[in-house]
């Protein structure tokens, strides 16, 4: 994989025309709803693309404690095991 083609797959941690990281918007969207299974499972997701592979797993963890009758949850939950390698949990 070329250096070009790698830029395309790991997500900007700065977006244009935003004035904080993205990663800062996760956190503080974690501190505001704790107990939402939505955004645990989207900042997994986010974690997981940056290679942040043990923190992802944590806040995917998380959402499942939350929502695990949510299917939006379990895919990114399968999403972030299959990143991982985890193939047991990801089905």
């Amino acid at each position: 994989m070329t250096e070009i083609e790698f830029k395309f797959l790991v997500p900007k941690e700065r977006l244009q025309g935003l004035h904080w990281p993205v990663t800062c918007m996760f956190v503080r969207a974690v501190e505001f709803a704790p107990d939402d299974p939505v955004v645990r499972g989207i900042y997994a997701v986010h974690l997981s693309n940056r290679g942040n592979r043990r923190e992802a797993i944590e806040q995917i963890d998380a959402a499942i404690k939350y929502g695990a009758d949510d299917a939006n949850t379990l895919y990114n939950a399968g999403l972030v095991y299959l990143d991982v390698g985890d193939y047991d949990k990801a089905l």
